[in-house]
This record gives C-alpha cells, sequence and structure tokens, in this order.
C-alpha cells in the first residue's frame, strides 16, 4: 500500500511540474522575455519540484497541500499578470495593489481582454478540485452513505450539487464568450 501510495504522489508530482511548466512557458513567451521562455519556464518548474522534493521528505500530505496552494497561487497571479500585459504591455507592481478596486470600473474592458490562451491558464484549477473532492471521498466511504447524500444525486451533498452547478454554468459561459470571440475575430478578419 505505502509504493502504491508513493508512486502516486510521485505521478501527481510529475503531473502538477509538466503543467506549470507549460504555464510558464505559454506566460513567459507572452510577456516577451527576449528568447528566454523556455529558460525561465524550466527554473520555475524546477525551483517548484525541487521544493515538493524537499517538503516530501517531511511529509507528503503537507508537501502536497502546500504545493497545491502555491500551484493555483501561481496559475492565478500569472493569469492576472498575462491579462494585465495585454493591456498595458508591461507587468504589474505590488504599489498598483491599492488600486485593485478601480478594477470593477474596467470590468467589461477585463472581460474583452480575456483571451481562449488566458482561460487555458486556469482550466485545469476546477479539476484539480474536483479530483481532490473525489479522492476524499474515495477515503471516507462511510460518508458516502450518509442520510445528506442520497443516492439519487450521485453521492453529491447539497453543497457538491451547487459547485457542480456554478462549474458548469462557468464552463458554459466560456464557451459562449469563446464562441462570441471567435465569430467577432471571423467578421472583423482579426
Amino acid at each position: 500500500m505505502k509504493k502504491s501510495l508513493t508512486a502516486h504522489a510521485a505521478g501527481t508530482c510529475v503531473l502538477v511540474t509538466l503543467l506549470l511548466f507549460i504555464k510558464s512557458y505559454l506566460f513567459y513567451s507572452h510577456v516577451n522575455l527576449a528568447g528566454f521562455h523556455p529558460l525561465f519556464a524550466v527554473l520555475t518548474a524546477g525551483i517548484f519540484l525541487f521544493l515538493w522534493s524537499a517538503l516530501s521528505l517531511l511529509s507528503q500530505k503537507t508537501a502536497k497541500t502546500v504545493m497545491f496552494t502555491v500551484y493555483v497561487i501561481l496559475s492565478v497571479f500569472m493569469t492576472i499578470d498575462a491579462v494585465y500585459y495585454s493591456y498595458v504591455s508591461k507587468m504589474p507592481s505590488a504599489a498598483m495593489i491599492p488600486m485593485l478596486w478601480q478594477a470593477t470600473g474596467i470590468s467589461d474592458t477585463i472581460l474583452n481582454l480575456l483571451k481562449p490562451y488566458h482561460m487555458a491558464m486556469l482550466i485545469d484549477l476546477p479539476l484539480w478540485c474536483m479530483r481532490a473532492a473525489n479522492r476524499d471521498e474515495e477515503k471516507n466511504p462511510r460518508e458516502s452513505a450518509r442520510p445528506d447524500r442520497p443516492a439519487a444525486s450521485g453521492g453529491r451533498t447539497p453543497a457538491g450539487r451547487d459547485l457542480y452547478r456554478i462549474l458548469r454554468s462557468v464552463r458554459l459561459y466560456a464557451a459562449d464568450r469563446l464562441s462570441v470571440a471567435g465569430i467577432r475575430a471571423g467578421i472583423h478578419g482579426e
């Protein structure tokens, strides 16, 4: 049992590191790092892999929790930075944090700046969350038989059904936005 857990943890680590490499490569090439984007992507993924390995020596569960948190934060920051860079052609700084409240005033502009590329950087995050929820349910089979989890709903709690509906509506909205953007690009010849 211990070997399969270690192999599973190693496989997850490699998969997450590969995804981070791909996201880093796309991000660094988007912000025009003068040909150094492969090097920076390798360094980002390498540092992530090193930290994951170092934390795994202490505790695999802690390493997994910390590194997934770091992965989510990096994914969100890369997406925000890429959208900002698309608008201003420079990277945001910490001095701009107090002006964050002004983003509500230009939310239409921000939505128009979102491209499939930006959404691709976030598309895996809900999948990882659903995977983690399913793994927790597999580990605690007794909780699946609780009365608040009716069999007709596939074992989902009311909160789980709501999350599923939200994720489904976000997916449908994103597909709608992508199709509208594709139609606009075709009409205007962009």
